[in-house]
């Protein structure tokens, strides 16, 4: 079963899947968003006090050939760059994350110890319009093997990657 499948299956309830999501010169196979908002009322629901929403992304892109540090920088430029195009700042925004998941048939071995050490985080206006996060699973098909950056460990096997 190819990965874009297995995303779709094992998260069909909760993300609306689009296939051939175009971000800058960059096609992903897969584009997958989760939105909750969350609120609190007093006494109806016409007299709400706050609301705050969560939005969750995920980015499936699979590489032909080895996955080379530079291929990762185009990459996260691309997700960088664009970011208006995928997130949803508003003043009930409280976080967003963005889920990269890559697949290749082998990694560079300079690359792995980078992607372990991973880490992307903006807040907007000091926080008070929210943050976001951006996680990295690495697929190597070669080893059977998937590196995580810090905030992915362990997603790869809760969402069944490898097989």
């Amino acid at each position: 079963m190819q990965i874009d499948e297995i995303l779709q299956n094992n998260l069909k309830s909760l993300f609306d899947f689009t296939e051939g999501y175009t971000l800058g010169d960059i096609v992903f196979p897969l584009y997958g968003k989760y939105y909750m908002r969350n609120s609190r009322y007093i006494a109806s629901k016409k007299l709400e006090i706050y609301a705050s929403t969560i939005f969750e992304h995920i980015l499936y892109f699979k590489h032909e050939g080895e996955f080379l540090p530079e291929d990762f920088e185009k990459l996260e430029k691309a997700i960088i760059d664009n970011l208006d195009d995928i997130l949803e700042i508003d003043e009930e925004h409280m976080s967003s994350l963005i889920t990269l998941i890559v697949e290749a048939p082998y990694v560079a071995e300079n690359l792995k110890s980078k992607i372990k050490k991973y880490k992307f985080k903006k807040t907007f206006k000091f926080g008070l319009r929210g943050w976001l996060d951006i996680k990295l699973i690495v697929l190597d098909r070669g080893a059977n093997v998937a590196y995580e950056s810090k905030l992915a460990k362990g997603d790869s096997e809760k969402l069944k990657l490898l097989q």
